[in-house]
Formats: C-alpha cells, structure tokens, sequence
C-alpha cells in the first residue's frame, strides 16, 4: 500500500512540474528592439516558433540538445499583442510546456540559467512575424586542446 501512495506521489509531483513553469514565466523581462540571430555564437542554437504559437518548427534540433551541457535557456517572444485578451504568460507556459514535450531531459535536471526576453520593435502583426520567436540555447563551450 506504501508503494502504491508513493506512485502516486511521484505522478503528481511529475505532473505539476511538467503543466506549468510560473518561477519562470514571471520572472522579469529583459526588453530589447528586437533579436538578431547573426550575432548568436558558436555555442548558441535557435528553436524557433511561429508568432503567438507553441509549435516547434524543427523538431529535429532536440538531438542537438542532448549530445552538450546547457548552461542558459532564453524564451524570446514579441510584446506586442493583437488582441487585449490574449496572455503572453499563457503562451509562453505553452511553449515551455512544448519544449519540455520535445525534449523532457532538459527539465529533469535544470541547472542552467532562465531569461525571458521581449521584443519591443513590432507595431503589427505584419512586423511582429518577421521578429524571431522561441528559444535560445546557450551551450558550455568546448574545451580546447593545447598544443
């Protein structure tokens, strides 16, 4: 009977962790015009996703993220809304919730860095598209030999 109540323990205690992300969704952005990729580095890889959707456009990247040590995470969207009822902390749960989807490992063991990042140079949904959305994974860089 223990052993049952303990499953049960873990199952809720997974679940709540993998539904919803509010340390991070409410922590405070950083407000930048807006993301150029050509300045990512070398350790850095994109996820893109659609403007106000959760989909991962290439889901095939999460092989990228098991083979290197993440040290930070940032979810990057647009601040401007087309709707007043729409919720950026909705979305961007939702889109926390999909990479966790996509990737579980990288939730299981979180010890990287977490940034919230707004866009601030869209005043359309026309130029809010064109502006990257997503995340931005930073990678411990490599190790190199000397000679």
């Amino acid at each position: 009977m223990r052993f049952f109540y303990f499953l049960v323990f873990l199952s809720f205690g997974h679940f709540g962790f993998t539904q919803n992300y509010p340390e991070l969704v409410n922590s405070t952005p950083a407000f930048v015009e807006k993301i150029d990729l050509s300045l990512l580095k070398e350790n850095q890889l994109y996820i893109a996703m659609p403007f106000a959707q959760k989909t991962v456009l290439n889901p095939e990247q999460k092989k990228q993220l098991t083979e290197r040590a993440i040290i930070k995470l940032e979810l990057v969207y647009t601040k401007y809304r087309t709707s007043n009822i729409f919720n950026q902390k909705k979305l961007n749960d939702n889109r926390l919730t999909e990479l966790n989807r996509l990737i579980p490992h990288l939730f299981e063991n979180r010890f990287w860095k977490f940034q919230l990042i707004s866009q601030t140079n869209a005043k359309s949904r026309e130029t809010g598209r064109q502006l990257f959305h997503g995340f931005i994974v930073t990678f411990r860089p490599n190790s190199t030999k000397k000679h």
